[in-house]
């Protein structure tokens, strides 16, 4: 598993920390929201919404959204991935699937996953019963499922992908000159 190794565990804290700086700092319109109020809140928005947040000091974005599948809805969640290292064999993974529109992806044994995220756990604690995770090397991503039994209220997915440092554009504002 990628995660069993010592540097792949050190790798997937990156990620852990990632999860943790957006629910501690993100801000949307000078407010702050609680993991539980995201899930509950973004069903009802209508459309993606840009939280600014920071990790190590760097300000990012973090895109929040809703999907309403066929069978499960979810609040969608993409962070960076911080520099998280994508492991690849050179060969084609076995058991790699097509999803996304591209392929590549494998699904990763998800059995101890959230011991290698205790700071996703103390966040989730309780509200979810199950998750699948997707790793595609090719798209540098990381794609986790996490679901609940109760048929209507949202899963919550995490998605992280190659992200760069926000820079904030209203600071390069200048008066308008009038003629």
């Amino acid at each position: 598993m990628l995660f069993l190794q010592p540097a792949g565990r050190q790798n997937v804290s990156l990620l852990d920390g990632v999860i943790l700086a957006f629910i501690d700092s993100n801000e949307f319109k000078q407010r702050r929201y609680t993991a539980q109020e995201l899930i509950t809140c973004a069903p009802s928005w209508g459309r993606p919404k840009h939280f600014k947040f920071a990790r190590a000091g760097i300000p990012y974005l973090a895109t929040v959204d809703f999907w309403e599948g066929p069978h499960v809805d979810f609040v969608i969640i993409r962070l960076p991935n911080d520099g998280f290292t994508y492991a690849h064999s050179g060969q084609r993974e076995e058991g790699e699937i097509f999803r996304h529109r591209c392929g590549g992806w494998v699904e990763l044994d998800d059995t101890l996953l959230m011991e290698f995220f205790p700071n996703l756990a103390k966040i989730v604690a309780n509200k979810f019963t199950s998750i699948a995770l997707y790793y595609n090397y090719k798209q540098q991503r990381i794609d986790m499922q996490l679901f609940t039994d109760d048929p209507s209220a949202p899963g919550l997915m995490l998605i992280f992908e190659h992200g760069y440092p926000y820079v904030d554009d209203q600071s390069q504002r200048r008066p308008l000159q009038r003629l």
